[in-house]
């Protein structure tokens, strides 16, 4: 009898792209989301997906106060 282990990252395809602040390996999940936000595990840049076709990171925009305007 064989026994076969299957991890949760082997049965999902996962993407792997580079982050545009210290070009590390940035993985996402296989259907990520329009301005969905993630962490470079390298750096810690929040990054934003800005496109889906191609999957395109960018880092983040800054969350600015807005002072009660």
């Amino acid at each position: 009898t064989e026994i076969y282990t299957l991890s949760l990252h082997d049965a999902l395809p996962i993407l792997t792209l580079t982050c545009p602040e210290c070009e590390g390996s940035v993985l996402l999940a296989p259907s990520p989301r329009l301005s969905e936000i993630t962490n470079c595990p390298d750096c810690a840049a929040e990054l934003e997906v800005i496109s889906l076709e191609p999957v395109t990171i960018a880092a983040a925009p800054e969350i600015e106060e807005d002072w009660g305007e």
